[in-house]
């Protein structure tokens, strides 16, 4: 991490997210954003069953632009179909027809309409800048097919503008016999010049930050162009030509930073009399299809509903290949065993701690130095000590827990070391994160009795019992000390301060608690559980299963180390003042700011910084947000 003002650009930050580098030509190199998979053509002995929903095959389109079609056909089905064209999103800049989570997708699709599928890979940018998308969108609808009267138009994302303009180009283009009977524009990419109150609210979301939408349309766009391009823009000069076009199934989520732009859309195809089903939906975020089979299963109902009028494509039953909590399971990645107990892969790689400066390491690790100390051997728990690397004078000292469910991760974590390498030295502050028992091989309370432990490590290192480590004896000061964590590290500090109050840990004084987005929860959901129920960061069915798998068995999530609202603890009028931080685009923000109500009412002065925008564990993966976060603990402390 970069500690001055050399900070990575946002334009930087946007060709890291799509894992391409930009070459002096003005082409890209691309590392692969999603695997690509074969086609499968025939039925496999031994596959998995997904992969016998559908056969498929690629047909060459162009030899010279290098495009091809990627066919899906069912795999017991005689009668003619209805043909959908798609188009695969990725910006126009990354990812092709053969990526895995397309091809999945429309594997499925193709089953459950179901129809004859044709997936474009069509030439991407900078290489090929608009309109050579259309162009080969256009090539693809005059290739020659097999049934030609019932014929869709879609595309997902960059695809859906492209499926929007290609219907458009059909228009004044002879493709007799060929009938459209639909277009379908799922979360369709769009821009302006001028932002949207959605794209300021969800301008870092995780899905589709907004420094990335404006790289891809700074790549995709012919040159010299903004965002207000006909190619971006559809709103700002309303085309004649979409009167003519055939009705409209439009898809959209509030947690999308497009929503307002696709609901721009709607209502301009609706003024000029074409007939639009559109579902908007509450919740999700950009591409939810492609992290979630109950999603993408929806957006198949959607297609096929004859509700909509978009009765042409049938609707058949099929089976959800994976709950959601399998799909929850997935995202810690984490593989439940008979005992109980979980195989956990790592989120985040394990690093070792920097016990002393090396020549020639990278300037983040000269920040602090850092160090491992025992805490609990039959329990195999530590303590990380970080301190700056050059400081002499007496320091406040933070104890921090950290996040993710009470069920993965560890002190040692990357992203957590380095976050507390640099806490150290810009607070200044002498931090000890703590290594406690994970859930559900040890479910709460367990993670409480660590945090006590390591609170009553810090007294007796005060009180000099059984000697004192050479830093806490050089920098502690412990008549300053805060109590902190993020996430359900934040649920910990919450419940070891409580517990502090009941225990003897003079001449410890703690003089803060820090709670930065901490996890709680409730059986009756609240509005932003709702409206973000499907984020990529925190998805409701991920933390409903952390805390099936932390809380003791036979509880819910109103039991009081989940839900402190439901029963007002007394002792909370004794807490000390306390900071807590919150996003509005983080699904807990509900809960927290209830959590500040509560402890106001009781008389504890509270701290709120609840912004605007941002995601669960926004602190991880941005680095102004982490800083952000640093220089509020700062102030807390040295006001």
């Amino acid at each position: 991490m970069e500690t001055d003002s050399s900070a990575i650009s946002a334009i930087d930050e946007a060709y890291k997210f799509l894992q391409a580098v930009p070459n002096p030509d003005g082409s890209l190199t691309r590392s692969q954003f999603f695997p690509s998979v074969s086609p499968t053509p025939q039925l496999i002995a031994g596959s998995p069953s997904g992969n016998q929903l559908a056969l498929s095959k690629d047909v060459p389109l162009n030899m010279k632009n290098q495009t091809f079609l990627r066919l899906f056909r069912p795999t017991n089905h005689t009668d003619r179909l209805p043909i959908i064209i798609d188009f695969h999103g990725g910006g126009f800049v990354i990812c092709s027809a053969a990526s895995a989570p397309f091809h999945k997708i429309l594997n499925r699709a193709s089953a459950f309409a179901p129809a004859l599928v044709i997936s474009v890979d069509y030439r991407l940018a900078p290489e090929h800048h608009l309109p050579a998308a259309y162009d080969d969108a256009m090539e693809a609808i005059m290739w020659e097919l097999a049934d030609y009267s019932n014929v869709y138009i879609m595309g997902t994302s960059a695809g859906g503008n492209i499926a929007y303009h290609a219907s458009l180009r059909a228009l004044d283009a002879d493709i007799s016999p060929v009938e459209i009977k639909g277009l379908i524009l799922n979360q369709p990419f769009f821009g302006g010049v001028q932002r949207t109150q959605s794209e300021d609210r969800l301008s870092t979301n995780l899905a589709l930050p907004l420094n990335v939408s404006d790289l891809m349309w700074q790549l995709a766009l012919p040159l010299g162009s903004d965002r207000d391009h006909e190619y971006c823009n559809p709103l700002i000069s309303c085309s004649p030509k979409i009167e003519q076009l055939t009705r409209c199934l439009m898809r959209g989520f509030e947690g999308d930073p497009l929503v307002d732009r696709i609901k721009g859309l709607v209502k301009m195809l609706e003024v000029s009399g074409v007939h639009v089903v559109a579902k908007i939906q509450a919740g999700g975020f950009h591409g939810a299809e492609l992290s979630g089979d109950q999603t993408a299963t929806t957006l198949f109902n959607n297609c096929t509903a004859t509700e909509t009028d978009f009765s042409a494509v049938q609707r058949n039953t099929m089976e959800t290949e994976s709950s959601a909590i399998n799909e929850a399971y997935k995202h810690l990645k984490a593989v439940p065993n008979p005992d109980g107990s979980l195989t956990r892969s790592e989120i985040f790689p394990s690093v070792p701690p920097t016990l002393q400066l090396q020549a020639n390491s990278p300037s983040e690790t000269q920040l602090a130095l850092s160090k491992d100390i025992h805490l609990h051997n039959s329990n195999i728990t530590f303590l990380r000590l970080f301190r700056p690397a050059n400081h002499a004078a007496k320091l406040p000292v933070i104890i921090d827990f950290h996040g993710s469910g009470f069920v993965v991760c560890s002190a040692a974590s990357a992203p957590f070391h380095e976050m507390w390498t640099y806490g150290s030295a810009f607070v200044p502050a002498l931090i000890i994160s703590v290594e406690y028992r994970l859930a559900p091989e040890h479910r709460l309370p367990a993670a409480y009795d660590d945090a006590m432990e390591a609170v009553m490590w810090v007294r007796d290192q005060a009180r000099e019992v059984n000697g004192r480590d050479p830093w806490m004896e050089e920098l502690a000061d412990y008549s300053n000390v805060y109590i902190m964590g993020a996430s359900a590290g934040g649920n910990i500090a919450y419940h070891a301060n409580l517990s502090a109050l009941d225990a003897d840990i003079s001449p410890v004084q703690i003089k803060g608690i820090i709670l930065n987005q901490p996890f709680f929860g409730g059986v009756q959901r609240t509005q932003s559980e709702e409206r973000l129920s499907t984020n990529p960061s925190l998805p409701l069915n991920v933390s409903d299963l952390m805390w099936q798998l932390a809380l003791p068995l036979g509880s819910d999530r109103d039991h009081e180390y989940s839900n402190p609202l439901i029963k007002c603890n007394p002792k909370i009028k004794q807490l000390t003042r306390c900071l807590i931080r919150g996003f509005e685009g983080d699904p807990l923000v509900d809960r927290i700011k209830g959590l500040v109500k509560m402890l106001e009412a009781s008389g504890v002065h509270v701290v709120a910084k609840i912004q605007d925008g941002g995601f669960h564990g926004a602190d991880v993966f941005d680095e102004s947000k982490m800083k952000e976060l640093f220089s509020q603990i700062k102030d807390f402390i040295y006001a």
